[in-house]
């Protein structure tokens, strides 16, 4: 771990118990909450503030189960203004932000279903609106193990629809967790993301962790990008290399596992430092399954920089691999639209590249220049 990261992290750790010391935000309901209505498509929940946020991150009844009956509710959010998430840092005993979707262990609101074993999944369709959310802080490292619990901004979401999702300097601090991490979602069934990009830190030290979505299945993710960079294998307390020879490691840039699943026009610019031995390593994908597709995608991580033209038809197994379909490319090449064409990318409708915008490598048009 760099002595950058190893500084942050120890200071978010020594300053946990005196961030309980001041003002707390306590969760509020969006201001149209008693409208008629509210939450339909016609009329979505408004999310305006901190203590909006917190409200949808607190309050599973929401999220689209009805506890009553096999039928889910989809509820409808936007997003109004951009919104600071730095004081996340301090709740739940320092915790932070508890995902958006998640198992019950950590929901604790009713006691007769099986604490083990059930998840309350978002369900919901939540559009950014061209807004973001900066600074939202995740520790489970507090937590006993062995924890189930899938993290990222939204942890778990089946049957929902997430776009312009903008998530920066997102910090995520994991212990001995047993499931899916990716700083937009952690499991994904079901589900379509669109035009959303994450920046920020995941440690984590086992199982499947990715810079946008840890696991997938049947779900669709277009237009996305991440930079966030990704220490893999690492223990919170010594930083070190798990030496536990069941520990395992699944790790990417954009999807950890990707199962049934398209991943169309989008792309990883970040740093992922992972365990030599990590045999489910990729800089796009770490392992998949199923009947999958990745089109026109690339991944720069370090100064390895891939592109990837339309791969379908996979088996079970590791990525990456040898194909046609992919190439490796120099610094000066991944600056050249023409490089990228060839590979059937849409430098008309869907990609762009100016010296000034991305690193000067290709960025997507339909997310706005200040996220890029």
């Amino acid at each position: 771990m760099s002595i950058k990261i190893y500084i942050i992290t120890t200071l978010c750790l020594i300053l946990l118990p005196y961030n309980v010391l001041f003002s707390e935000t306590f969760p509020q309901p969006p201001s149209n909450f008693h409208d008629e209505n509210a939450g339909a498509e016609e009329n979505p929940f408004l999310i305006s503030n901190l203590a909006n946020i917190r409200w949808l991150s607190e309050t599973p009844e929401i999220w689209g189960n009805n506890f009553e009956s096999e039928y889910s509710t989809k509820y409808h959010y936007i997003l109004t203004a951009d919104i600071d998430a730095s004081e996340t840092m301090s709740w739940n005993a320092g915790s932070g932000f508890l995902p958006i979707g998640r198992h019950i262990p950590n929901v604790m609101f009713i006691d007769e279903i099986q604490a083990d074993s059930y998840v309350v999944p978002f369900t919901g369709d939540f559009d950014g609106k061209g807004y973001l959310i900066k600074n939202i802080f995740i520790n489970t490292s507090l937590m006993e193990p062995p924890i189930s619990i899938s993290d990222g901004f939204f942890g778990w979401t089946s049957d929902a629809n997430i776009r312009n999702l903008h998530l920066r300097d997102i910090f995520i601090i994991e212990g001995e967790t047993d499931n899916a991490t990716g700083a937009v979602i952690g499991v994904m069934d079901n589900s379509t993301l669109s035009n959303s990009s994450a920046t920020g830190i995941i440690v984590k030290n086992n199982y499947v962790t990715s810079g946008l979505v840890g696991k997938t299945s049947r779900s669709a993710i277009n237009n996305c990008y991440s930079r966030v960079s990704i220490f893999m294998g690492k223990n919170l307390l010594q930083y070190s290399i798990s030496e536990d020879p069941n520990t395992v490691w699944v790790t990417a840039g954009l999807v950890g596992y990707l199962s049934s699943t398209s991943l169309i026009n989008s792309y990883y610019n970040g740093v992922i430092n992972a365990p030599n031995r990590s045999e489910r390593y990729g800089d796009l994908i770490g392992l998949f399954s199923g009947e999958s597709l990745i089109n026109n995608c690339f991944s720069i991580n370090k100064r390895a920089y891939t592109v990837y033209g339309e791969i379908e038809e996979w088996d079970y197994r590791v990525f990456p691999f040898w194909k046609n379909d992919i190439s490796y490319l120099t610094n000066r090449q991944m600056q050249n639209p023409r490089k990228f064409i060839r590979k059937g990318f849409d430098f008309e409708n869907v990609w762009a590249i100016e010296p000034e915008i991305n690193g000067g490598y290709p960025y997507l048009k339909q997310i706005a220049q200040r996220f890029q």
